[in-house]
């Protein structure tokens, strides 16, 4: 399965969406992304969209006190 199956077979989320899944405002997830910190499916220049895994990957590399698995 190459990489556009793989997107086209995922959820996306807006912005918006993506601020309530992270519990955050959407400035932030917008600071994030511009700091390279949250990745982005890039539909046009302005338009973003995020996937649910990538969402989960940034909450579950910044979980305090869970040991990390190899």
């Amino acid at each position: 399965m190459n990489s556009a199956t793989e997107v086209l077979d995922c959820q996306l989320y807006t912005q918006i969406e993506a601020a309530q899944i992270l519990a955050v405002c959407p400035k932030t997830v917008y600071n994030l992304t511009r700091q390279g910190l949250l990745p982005v499916v890039r539909l046009t220049q302005r338009i973003v969209r995020y996937k649910r895994a990538d969402l989960e990957a940034f909450t579950k590399q910044r979980t305090e006190g869970i040991p990390a698995t190899a």
